[in-house]
């Protein structure tokens, strides 16, 4: 079993990693399936803007319309970007979900495509968090050979 724990003030709080939805170039996001503290079950998704917008629930125009502004100008500031978002999943769902991605897992056919079908089926209806901007320096000596 696999879990995560966090220092958070004084408190150390233990998440549960139920499921990893890896990324690659064509998806451009990642997720995450933890049973938090609390017994919820969430993913967390993070990603290209272009690749988890449309993922999102339409329930706060406002905050993507304010989100998209900021990474806007950290873009200009040539910073990185990502979308991060997430969603409670109930337990039913995430267990009959859970069914198909471990029979995807073990497919003789094309394993990739019922692997990224089920992760479609998950990474839906998102609520969206925000953004992040990193810095994305270049590796020693690049500089100088461009």
């Amino acid at each position: 079993q696999r879990t995560i724990t966090i220092a958070l003030l004084e408190d150390e709080l233990e998440y549960e990693v139920l499921a990893l939805l890896d990324f690659d170039n064509v998806r451009k996001r990642m997720s995450i399936v933890l049973r938090c503290p609390d017994g919820k079950i969430r993913l967390y998704c993070k990603g290209a803007d272009t690749t988890v917008i449309p993922l999102l629930n339409a329930k706060n125009p406002g905050k993507l319309e304010n989100t998209l502004d900021h990474m806007n100008l950290f873009a200009t500031d040539g910073l990185r970007t990502l979308i991060i978002a997430c969603k409670e999943i109930p337990t039913s769902e995430y267990d009959e979900w859970e069914i198909g991605f471990n029979e995807a897992k073990m497919d003789l056919g094309d394993r990739d495509a019922a692997i990224n079908a089920c992760y479609d089926l998950i990474e839906t209806g998102l609520d969206l968090i925000g953004s992040t901007a990193i810095e994305d320096k270049l590796q020693d000596g690049v500089p100088e050979c461009i």
